[in-house]
């Protein structure tokens, strides 16, 4: 009995615990998902918005973008420095490609969408974002000295390496969750086995005592425990069985004499 209690109070509190790391890890890895993102997303923009004011000055000379012929080496410099850099377009407002670091033709068209997210940013938006299929996509606009707006350039990212690290950090934080439930565990069964160990004691012999008097309810007290030996907690609980045996033995002999009136008359 006293192991079954004690494993029933320690696994309680192992669920409970299990239940708020369980949360806890759960939102610190959301948390690190949204924030790493964040801090890569940071950074292509920062190279995108780097890009389109070099490109804005020599448009702000009466250059148009066809004729902007170091662009196709600038995006290319730009591409070799970052391995996760997957491309860099260059469209006019119709979206045809101008000068891209892939390998295509001149009247290849960039994806409808990267047309319709720029063409919905604000005055105060100065960039936008995409998710494809395996890239990031971060794009900003190209405007003239008239607030025109020329054409774009967008900077395609590897998902490949966001995913990655969020992946380990989930890995991490598993590790952590299962060491952290396992240490904890043992700790609670030890503790909830000391701290227990006389309330399950007592209860034991409790228990024993009163199947002792169900069994044989007219043996003498002195012969199922030794008064000397109990505990507050113990005496209290004898005192109440000895009442309950009194008024059942009162009740029984209520019972034996109505039936001994009933057979009379």
């Amino acid at each position: 009995m006293r192991l079954n209690l004690t494993l029933k109070i320690s696994f309680t509190i192992i669920l409970l615990l299990s239940f708020a790391l369980g949360m806890i890890s759960l939102l610190n890895y959301f948390k690190y998902e949204k924030t790493f993102s964040s801090l890569v997303q940071s950074r292509f923009v920062v190279v995108v918005l780097d890009l389109k004011n070099t490109l804005e000055n020599s448009i702000n000379l009466g250059l148009s973008l066809t004729e902007l012929n170091n662009a196709q080496t600038i995006i290319e410099r730009i591409a070799r420095q970052d391995e996760q850099i997957f491309s860099i377009d260059i469209f006019d407002q119709t979206g045809k490609r101008l000068f891209s670091t892939m390998t295509v033709n001149n009247t290849e068209l960039v994806p409808e969408d990267w047309l319709k997210v720029q063409n919905r940013l604000t005055a105060k938006e100065n960039f936008w974002t995409l998710t494809d299929q395996d890239a990031f996509v971060v794009g900003v606009p190209l405007t003239n000295n008239f607030g025109k707006n020329v054409g774009g350039v967008t900077l395609r990212s590897s998902k490949a390496y966001h995913q990655s690290k969020v992946h380990s950090m989930f890995i991490e934080l598993t590790k952590i969750f299962l060491i952290t439930v396992v240490s904890f565990g043992i700790l609670t069964i030890l503790i909830v086995f000391l701290f227990f160990r006389e309330i399950t004691r007592s209860f034991a012999k409790m228990s024993a005592s009163l199947q002792k008097v169900i069994d044989e309810p007219n043996l003498p007290n002195e012969m199922l425990v030794n008064p000397q030996q109990l505990t507050e907690l113990e005496q209290h609980v004898y005192e109440f069985r000895d009442k309950s045996q009194a008024a059942l033995t009162t009740l029984k002999q209520a019972q034996q004499a109505i039936k001994t009136v009933e057979d009379v008359v």
